[in-house]
């Protein structure tokens, strides 16, 4: 019984050097100005951010977030107390999800500059 387990980990040891490649890194393509602009100004109405506003400089989520919501990230926060930022993520040239910062966004880190809002087209009805 005692050959079996060393038999069964000694098999399991060659298993753990098999080398499978990675597919190669994809950079997705960064959302445009307006797309940013304006869902960073969806994220702030939804929040109920009060002006003044501040904007973090969009970045990639990086390839080594692919939990992250998005392939693109933008953190926005009002200026005034509390300045809780939001995470704001883009996925083909689109806002996907806006919500609280986490400390993985890096949100708290980044060097935020003054936003002004703009507007928001609203989304039509279907059959309208």
């Amino acid at each position: 019984m005692k050959r079996l387990g060393v038999l069964c980990s000694l098999l399991l040891v060659g298993c753990s050097s098999v080398n499978v490649p990675l597919p190669p890194y994809v950079q997705p393509e960064q959302p445009a100005a307006l797309i940013v602009a304006q869902g960073l100004s969806s994220a702030a109405r939804d929040a109920n951010l009060s002006d003044p506003l501040e904007a973090s400089m969009i970045r990639e989520a990086g390839p080594l977030a692919p939990g992250a919501p998005g392939a693109y990230i933008a953190c926005v926060r009002s200026a005034a107390v509390p300045r809780l930022p939001y995470a704001v993520f883009f996925r083909s040239n689109k806002l996907n999800v806006a919500r609280l910062a986490l400390t993985p966004d890096h949100c708290f880190d980044q060097a935020y500059r003054p936003f002004i809002r703009v507007e928001v087209p609203k989304p039509e009805l279907p059959g309208g």
